[in-house]
């Protein structure tokens, strides 16, 4: 049952091979800013996305621009705070996410950095 509906969401979130190269085009415009410029830039495009008609592919540009989000902010909690849980919350919420909208890469790159960060936490927990 499960399944199916995973199907059917998917098949909703279908997007033209036009508006799959901009999402493409504008998850490359914002992983090739500096690392700092880079979750402002996310949110900036989240605010536009909200104020225009992005027809069918309104539901899988926010789950990109949210999940990517979720992956950059995870990589900032790593490098600013040491937060390896948090992050690897967020890693794992990014996987999910970029999985059903078709983001390959982002979801590996996602799913390695979450299992880099489950293994942090773990040898911290060790270590106390």
């Amino acid at each position: 049952m499960a399944q199916n509906e995973d199907r059917r969401r998917t098949q909703r979130l279908r997007v033209t091979p036009e508006q799959e190269a901009l999402i493409a085009e504008t998850v490359d415009e914002i992983l090739d800013a500096d690392f700092d410029e880079q979750l402002p830039l996310v949110e900036r495009h989240l605010q536009a996305l909200e104020r225009q008609e992005v027809g069918s592919a309104f539901e899988t540009w926010k789950i990109v621009l949210q999940s990517l989000w979720n992956y950059l902010e995870a990589l900032r909690l790593i490098r600013k705070e040491g937060d390896f849980v948090k992050a690897q919350e967020l890693f794992q919420s990014a996987t999910k996410e970029f999985g059903k909208v078709g983001q390959g890469e982002l979801k590996d790159l996602s799913v390695a950095f979450g299992l880099y960060s489950l293994a942090i936490s773990a040898c911290m927990q060790v270590k106390l």
